[in-house]
Order: structure tokens, then sequence, then C-alpha cells
């Protein structure tokens, strides 16, 4: 279940996601394995639409780091536009 989404997302097309994202598609939509189109643009280093996805509220949807207070980091997710630092 790959979206076209999920396919601009990972390939940096960001003139699709612009549209789909203008058609209202559900950003944060998950694939057969669970992931959402912004760890597919995250894992394949597509920050700008990593950036855009971001802005308009997706989410990864995967855990990779828990600081000691149990709020959930990314370390690939700073490039798109998460601090790093532990206000959560």
């Amino acid at each position: 279940k790959r979206t076209c989404l999920h396919l601009a997302a990972s390939e940096g097309n960001i003139h699709v996601v612009q549209a789909l994202i203008g058609f209202s598609v559900d950003i944060n939509i998950r694939d057969r394995w669970g992931g959402t189109p912004l760890a597919d643009a995250v894992r394949e280093g597509q920050l700008k639409v990593g950036e855009l996805l971001r802005s308009r509220g997706a989410e990864l949807g995967w855990d990779e780091v828990r600081c000691s207070s149990g709020h959930t980091h990314s370390p690939r997710l700073r490039t798109c536009g998460a601090t790093g630092t532990c206000g959560a």
C-alpha cells in the first residue's frame, strides 16, 4: 500500500508533494510496512521534502531515540526542523 505521496517523498519530487498536499491527501498515511511519507523522505535524504512535510504537521511514525524523560527524538529529524533539545 504505497501511495503517490510515499513515492514522491522518497524520490524528492517536491512539486508532486506540494500538489498532493494541495489536494488534501493524508500526509501521515501509513504504507504496508507502517512507514509515513516523512519517514521515507528522511530515510532517502530528501531534506526539502522532509521540511515541507514537517511544516504541514507530518509525523515520522517510528521511534528512534527516547530521552531520559521518555520523549521520542530522531537525530535524522533534526535536519527537517526539529531542535534536538528535550523540551517536548
